[in-house]
């Protein structure tokens, strides 16, 4: 009897070509589910471990975690980056600095959305703004349902553009399209973000690939071969001269570049009340690679 088709959702993106172009490993057909908005299937593996393997926000994945999901980390960063340039402010009510924000409203899609934990991670260190000096306005919730937002947070029907444009929020992490044409909180995010690398020495991360325990037991090699491919495809992405010389590149892989920007994560996501208590990290990765 044929094996089941191996199911991989991950995104389109030069680093992750080689990998989407195979069509079987370890034997196994592969193929690739479409899901748009991405964050639907990161609801969808949290809910029922509906694909094999599948891209996921690391903080979905803390959280996932905390509620007792039996999933594990892949150590190949699929998307990260900086996030000093992930704040626009409201042209109807600029708050005049991140200072400004402290008392404000500001928009996010989620409390607990990855953009949104690196950006009060700044905030705080570098501003001392605290999460919860700051009124969080959302527009949906967590991909883990047991998880509830804290008390300095408000749901809004509106968009995040809407909020921003009429002063709603004074300042937001936008979706898509949503800070289109609206100019940056920090006035100079790359010089901010090269500050923060001297600091911290890692790249935040945003999205990795996860599994469950029982795929990851079953098909150690399989596993193995997902991460040689999106490796391979890292390190073509980040050949000489791919990125400038400003700032480093969030793509890594292999669990000792890994596990640092994990590491930090959890720490914030701690701090944000996000989970209840540190996880150990090493034992959020595949044991075997």
């Amino acid at each position: 009897m044929a094996a089941h088709p191996v199911s991989i959702v991950v995104s389109d993106r030069p680093h992750t070509a080689v990998l989407r172009s195979v069509r079987s490993l370890d034997g196994t057909l592969t193929v690739f589910p479409s899901v748009s908005p991405l964050h639907r299937a990161f609801a969808q593996m949290i809910a029922d471990a509906r694909y094999d393997i599948c891209e996921m926000a690391v903080g979905a994945f803390l959280q996932a975690r905390a509620a007792g999901r039996q999933l594990l980390l892949l150590p190949v960063v699929i998307g990260g980056g900086f996030h000093h340039g992930s704040v626009v402010v409201s042209p109807a009510a600029p708050p005049g600095g991140p200072a400004g924000l402290r008392g404000r409203r500001v928009g996010v899609r989620s409390y607990s959305q990855t953009t949104g934990l690196w950006v009060r991670a700044f905030l705080e260190e570098e501003h001392g703004i605290r999460p919860e000096d700051v009124t969080w306005v959302t527009t949906e919730g967590s991909h883990v349902p047991e998880y509830q937002d804290p008390p300095f947070t408000r749901r809004t029907s509106r968009t995040l553009r809407e909020e921003l444009l009429d002063g709603g929020v004074v300042a937001a992490v936008p979706g898509r399209g949503d800070g289109a044409g609206l100019s940056t909180l920090v006035e100079d995010p790359a010089g901010a973000a090269r500050a923060w690398h001297a600091r911290h020495g890692v790249v935040p991360v945003n999205h990795l690939l996860v599994t469950t325990e029982t795929f990851a037991a079953e098909r150690p090699a399989l596993i193995a071969e997902v991460v040689a491919l999106v490796g391979e495809g890292i390190d073509a992405t980040r050949s000489p001269g791919t990125g400038g010389p400003a700032l480093p590149s969030g793509l890594v892989h292999g669990r000792a570049a890994v596990l640092p920007t994990v590491a930090l994560a959890a720490r914030y996501a701690v701090r944000q009340g996000l989970v209840p208590e540190l996880p150990d990290v090493e034992a959020l990765f595949v044991p075997q690679l």
